[in-house]
């Protein structure tokens, strides 16, 4: 389910942020601070991470409020908003977004989150980001998308927030997509 395995050094605050247990993430926060130990242990998954990959935006509140950084890069370079975009969550994302933890973070490989939801087709999440970061990439030669490297480049690919009917079945997903066609499809013949 989460993409960090084995779940080495991970702390009861981990587990509860995974679960999206914000009753126990409170009690547990005081006991378990953002210290920079913890914020190296278990590669660098912190439990901002693992709410964030869960969709967990009350946890995130909740960590938020004490201190733990909602920017903080994991062993591989990901950031909170990497594992958000990765596991299509939108709410967490936006979130994200609204607290300015800097869409155009790369990963090691260079990977900022707009990169990886162009990659992975989560088409929602990168029009929200390429209007948040301004560019894929400064350098367009390194960039998936070297036509969206300005800011009118980005204001032009990503003006709005409306979802479009194409974004809708994407996000509803392929049975609901497949059960439209069918009803189209059965009108157009009666």
């Amino acid at each position: 389910m989460f993409p960090c395995f084995p779940h080495t050094g991970w702390t009861a605050l981990h587990w509860a942020a995974v679960f999206s247990k914000v009753e126990c993430v409170s009690t547990l926060i005081p006991v378990t601070p953002p210290t920079p130990e913890l914020l190296q242990a278990a590669d660098g998954h912190t439990p901002v991470h693992l709410a964030s990959f869960g969709g967990h935006e009350a946890v995130l509140k909740a960590l938020e409020r004490v201190g733990w950084p909602l920017y903080a890069m994991d062993g591989d370079g990901l950031t909170p908003l990497h594992w958000a975009v990765k596991a299509g969550r939108l709410n967490v994302v936006r979130y994200l977004l609204d607290k300015d933890t800097a869409p155009s973070t790369g990963a090691d490989d260079d990977l900022t989150p707009l990169d990886l939801a162009k990659r992975q087709g989560k088409d929602l999440a990168a029009r929200w980001l390429a209007r948040r970061s301004g560019a894929v990439h400064g350098d367009a030669d390194h960039s998936l998308n070297p036509e969206v490297t300005s800011s009118a480049g980005v204001n032009a690919a990503a003006s709005d927030d409306t979802l479009r009917p194409e974004d809708v079945r994407r996000l509803l997903g392929f049975r609901e997509w497949l059960i439209d066609d069918f009803k189209e499809e059965t009108l157009s013949k009666a």
